[in-house]
């Protein structure tokens, strides 16, 4: 099986719907302060797009951390994630382990 090097621009589109499980945790005696971790688990739905599209499907998981500052009337915080999974496309050839990082 020779391995194929392909060259040009190569687009993938992602849509994850997840389910968010979470704890808030308070810090200090006036609570304001919080850090919260968690993990989002959903379904991963890919559209690869070079030649044509192709149609992937799998999972995806996303750990992440919040902190954050909570007063009476609002609040701001700042979010830091890694995302992964697995999708299968149309022709039966995987892409394991994309990875995504975020910040908020």
């Amino acid at each position: 099986m020779d391995d194929e090097f392909i060259t040009g621009e190569l687009d993938l589109f992602l849509i994850t719907p997840e389910l968010l499980l979470s704890w808030r945790q308070p810090i200090g005696d006036a609570a304001r302060w919080y850090v919260e971790p968690g993990v989002g688990v959903g379904p991963a739905i890919g559209a690869l797009w070079f030649v044509g599209t192709e149609w992937g499907y799998g999972y995806s998981v996303r750990p992440f951390l919040r902190g954050g500052y909570q007063a009476d009337h609002w609040s701001a915080g700042i979010e830091a994630s890694y995302r992964f999974g697995h999708l299968n496309f149309d022709d039966g050839d995987p892409l394991e382990a994309f990875v995504i990082l975020t910040g908020r």
